[in-house]
């Protein structure tokens, strides 16, 4: 092969052009490239919805055990026996009484001697029928018949000390209006009658 041969086979090797091949359609041209389309990768999935579905799973078993119990228990109950009934306490000793006796007469006598007489105040009263009050309270056992004289007097009492205020009346203050001197007079001699006269 010559120079000038080689030199035009050469220059067709780079001018060359491919070959065109036939699309089956019969157009002659391949159809343009199409892009692919790949598909999208699954989105991963998130487990908060996962653990979520799980605990309200177990907050609705838990919920449905818990019901089903207080249901048996509830119905279990009603077939139990009632409890045995509480016995009643013995009743007081004669010495248990005479001591809350002798206890309520000595504290009504203190209460009433440390009452200034005449009573001109509500605070002349309201300290001894406080102590009075007090020794009542601490006696259960007393003598019952020297309670309802002393519970009757202490009334009273109450009702000269809420007159002694001079409020006037409003509202949910309502001071005594018929408390008097003698009627006070009677029910504290009849508490210290009974007083006297116990155990003889």
């Amino acid at each position: 092969m010559d120079a000038q041969s080689r030199s035009n086979h050469m220059g067709d090797q780079y001018t060359h052009q491919p070959p065109v091949a036939t699309y089956p359609g019969g157009s002659g041209a391949m159809p343009p490239q199409m892009p692919q389309f790949y598909s999208a990768l699954a989105p991963r999935k998130r487990r908060g919805g996962l653990i979520a579905a799980l605990i309200g799973g177990a907050a609705v078993a838990l919920t449905a055990g818990i019901v089903g119990g207080l249901i048996g228990n509830h119905m279990a109950g009603t077939t139990t026996a009632a409890p045995p009934s509480v016995a009643e306490p013995p009743a007081p000793t004669a010495e248990q009484v005479h001591a809350a006796t002798v206890d309520l007469c000595t504290r009504f006598a203190a209460g009433y001697h440390a009452m200034p007489s005449p009573q001109n105040s509500d605070a002349d009263v309201i300290p001894s029928l406080a102590y009075i009050t007090q020794a009542l309270s601490d006696n259960p056992l007393a003598d019952s018949a020297i309670r309802g004289a002393l519970t009757d007097s202490l009334k009273l009492a109450r009702d000269q000390a809420s007159k002694l205020t001079n409020e006037p009346p409003r509202g949910a203050i309502q001071p005594a209006t018929t408390w008097t001197a003698a009627a006070a007079n009677d029910a504290d001699q009849k508490v210290w009658d009974l007083c006297r006269a116990y155990g003889s």
